[in-house]
């Protein structure tokens, strides 16, 4: 990011400004505490893995079938888990899924900034999939007898295949880590902590040399968090953008899905606005118009608003935050279609 411009902010809120909300680079730290929470997500449960591999015993896996199923159900990468993998992968997967919605519906401070009409739409997902987390617990926890008893037999199995020397204790020491039912229950937690967006409100706690560094400190990360925030929403709208035009490039047309696709995200982007940025909601419009483009149109419509979102956002300096790793238009096009629409906008307003 470009450092901070001061009259450049002011243009970004400006459209607070416009609405009858008066928010200036002094007191957006305020503005933002109001509109959105700081969200941590906290999923998790027993583990209780035990670092094992083949060639800790000298084994070949593949000459046994028996063997090979056992690392295969049991152990990944190199740990031993008492839960058959097929609800090890349940597990994860909700695990993974509830920390990337969060990141997806974040739009600034390090992923954890989240409007509060959006919180209320991640936290009714959060319930949902603690729904079926506890769900997937519950059925382990149904089969907890048989469970325990499938890996004991398959572990002695593989121990005596293995050749182990110590058959007997390696057994007791790896069955000692499975924790009782019960413990394993309760170990389940999946929920989310809040936090308010920090504001300089108490800063006069402090004397005053560190009170004025305090309150310096605060408002250069509200104004990071401005264009932070900024820079999420532009890449979110490029991303959706970017991922209808791949499709189209592959098929030559797009569905149904994907056009709604862009209609639903374009209603996501005006909500993700908190600065009411007048470019921002027009880029949203740009994306609702290009969900009823023509199919025929749809590839021009769509790499021009690309180098709209793009434009902007060099214009305000996150270009940084705009991920081009799956870009449909390099780096260069991108930046000569926006070079090619300044100068005709300069042209046409010249007239």
């Amino acid at each position: 990011m470009k450092t901070v411009n001061t009259v450049q902010t002011e243009e970004i809120l400006q459209g607070l400004q416009d609405d009858g909300v008066n928010v200036t680079v002094e007191n957006v730290d305020e503005y933002l505490q109001k509109q959105g929470v700081l969200v941590k997500v906290h999923v998790g449960r027993l583990r209780n893995y035990v670092e094992v591999t083949p060639g800790l015993f000298g084994v070949d896996v593949s000459q046994s079938e028996e063997l090979g199923s056992f690392f295969k159900n049991y152990i990944r990468n190199g740990r031993l888990n008492f839960i058959p993998n097929d609800y090890e992968k349940k597990l994860r997967s909700i695990e993974a899924k509830v920390r990337k919605m969060k990141a997806s519906m974040a739009i600034g401070y390090d992923n954890e900034y989240l409007p509060i009409e959006i919180y209320k739409d991640f936290s009714k997902y959060v319930k949902e999939a603690r729904v079926e987390y506890f769900e997937v617990r519950d059925n382990i926890l149904a089969n907890w007898i048989q469970l325990i008893k499938i890996f004991e037999e398959s572990l002695e199995s593989s121990l005596e295949q293995m050749g182990a020397l110590n058959k007997e204790g390696i057994k007791r020491s790896i069955m000692s880590r499975i924790p009782s039912e019960d413990k394993y229950a309760e170990s389940f937690y999946l929920r989310t902590s809040l936090k308010a967006f920090p504001v300089m409100a108490n800063v006069n706690l402090f004397d005053d040399d560190v009170a004025e560094e305090v309150r310096e400190s605060l408002r250069q990360e509200s104004v990071r968090s401005v264009y932070e925030i900024m820079g999420n929403v532009l890449n979110d709208a490029f991303q959706v953008v970017n991922r209808s035009l791949c499709v189209y490039e592959e098929n030559h047309r797009v569905t149904k899905t994907t056009l709604n696709s862009i209609k639903n995200n374009s209603y996501q982007i005006k909500k993700k606005n908190l600065f009411k940025n007048a470019f921002v909601d027009e880029i949203a419009n740009d994306m609702y118009t290009l969900s009823g483009t023509p199919q025929s149109d749809l590839s021009e419509a769509g790499e021009i608003l690309l180098a709209k979102i793009y434009g902007y956002a060099y214009e305000i300096g996150v270009t940084n935050e705009i991920d081009l790793k799956k870009s449909i238009l390099s780096e260069e096009e991108l930046e000569i279609l926006c070079s090619t629409f300044s100068q005709q906008t300069k042209e046409a307003m010249s007239m």
